[in-house]
């Protein structure tokens, strides 16, 4: 597999932000919907080869590494793409995000540990959750390179690593689960795969676009400027934080009903369908972001406004075609895609798609308020969110199981679009 990613031709002129919406969109939505296939595809082979069960213990493996490295994260690569004024090299960058990886690897080794004293975790739990973070971690580093990439609009050079990523990933867990007849193989598999393609290709994609523009692509340990970046930074880490425990949280309390691995494998299969969307949604809106933020920059509301408006009636357009799509074919293609016992579930799916669909007008509102740097408003409106999840996953999941907890998600979606749209209001009176 090395040998096949070095043969990919990386050499060419640095980037330049003259490029059209219509080809970052294009190039962005290419990579982020084939790898989004693949990570799918990875739950498909679960679902096909394995059981419910199996499903369940990669679906709360996900559950429990996501937070982490959602909040340790920092969403810099949100920070280098609206960076317009070049206040922070990327050495810098680098060297907080190798340290946010450490951290987040010692909190998860920390949770893990804790399971094991306290809910008897199993080795094949404990192994599973780990290598799921170490997998997370490769996919930090390259994200970090993708901010860069993302600044200069550089967007097919995203979509390509999405892509090798995607399809290496897929092979390799394929091939470790069928080698092993074992989930350790398949997420060793899958760990090989992402560290591979962040060596010979995401290293070697920077250095040779940005060979001359760039000071350093090594970390800069320059600690007054990265305890600068962490405070601008931070607020950020606790709204991705949030977002990440508003899809998690109906997770945990699945996970503690009876037979709660086996709901949570149907729960999370079925989840994940609406990943497609989403991919839609964040495609354009990462491809849109560094515009926006200039628009913004420059006092051009008119623009921004404009902008956004386009985008959310996207999103719209997107959320009504996924309803729509599980309403009328929703149980033959579970059915298909997994198997029979999945297609039981055709109405969790359907309200699942009513929680995605208000999600995907909601994220432009986001990206906007991102561009706008609004990021300190969005602690308190996560937090808001994460309260109403809570509150209707502790109402209805013990009285209506799985349902109930799609039933929180279109809470928690609503709650957050209101709040949003009040928000995005202020920034545009402000700007």
């Amino acid at each position: 597999m090395s040998q096949i990613l070095e043969q990919v031709e990386i050499s060419a002129p640095p980037p330049k932000p003259a490029k059209s919406l219509r080809h970052s969109f294009s190039w962005t939505l290419a990579g982020n919907l084939i790898y989004a296939a693949c990570q799918w595809g990875i739950l498909v082979i679960l679902a096909k080869w394995t059981t419910p069960e199996v499903v369940g213990l990669f679906t709360f493996g996900v559950a429990i590494t996501a937070p982490v490295y959602m909040f340790t994260n920092l969403n810099l690569r949100s920070v280098q793409a609206t960076d317009t004024r070049h206040e922070y090299q990327f050495g810098e960058y680098l060297a907080l995000r190798i340290l946010a990886i450490l951290t987040a690897l010692l909190i998860v080794s920390a949770i893990v540990f804790s399971n094991v004293v306290v809910s008897g975790f199993n080795a094949a739990s404990v192994g599973a959750v780990l290598l799921i973070g170490v997998a997370k971690a490769w996919e930090s580093l390259s994200d970090l390179y993708y901010g860069q990439l993302q600044q200069h609009e550089a967007m097919e050079r995203i979509s390509q690593s999405l892509i090798l990523k995607g399809l290496c990933s897929l092979c390799c867990f394929a091939t470790g689960l069928l080698l092993t007849g074992d989930l350790l193989g398949g997420l060793a598999g899958m760990v090989a795969a992402q560290a591979t393609v962040w060596v010979f290709f995401d290293r070697r994609n920077l250095r040779n676009l940005f060979a001359g523009e760039l000071s350093s692509t090594s970390p800069q340990w320059h600690w007054s400027v990265l305890l600068k970046l962490v405070k601008l930074s931070l607020p950020l880490g606790i709204v991705m934080l949030l977002i990440s425990l508003n899809d998690n949280i109906p997770r945990y309390f699945i996970e503690v009903l009876p037979n709660g691995k086996y709901l949570l494998g149907i729960f999370g299969a079925l989840a994940y369908l609406m990943v497609a969307g989403m991919m839609l949604v964040n495609a354009l809106g990462e491809s849109s972001v560094a515009r926006l933020a200039r628009f913004y920059a420059a006092g051009n509301l008119a623009a921004y406004r404009q902008l956004i408006l386009k985008l959310t009636l996207v999103g719209a357009t997107i959320g009504i075609a996924a309803v729509l799509g599980a309403w009328l074919i929703g149980r033959p293609f579970l059915s298909l895609l997994y198997k029979p016992e999945y297609a039981e579930y055709t109405d969790l799916l359907i309200l699942l798609a009513i929680a995605a669909a208000i999600g995907c007008v909601q994220a432009f509102l986001s990206y906007g308020l991102g561009a706008a740097r609004y990021y300190k408003i969005q602690v308190p409106i996560f937090a808001s969110v994460c309260l109403a999840i809570i509150a209707a996953s502790m109402l209805w999941i013990p009285t209506h199981g799985l349902n109930g907890a799609a039933y929180a998600l279109i809470v928690g979606a609503g709650v957050r679009l209101v709040l949003t749209l009040f928000a995005l209001r202020h920034a545009l009176r402000q700007g």
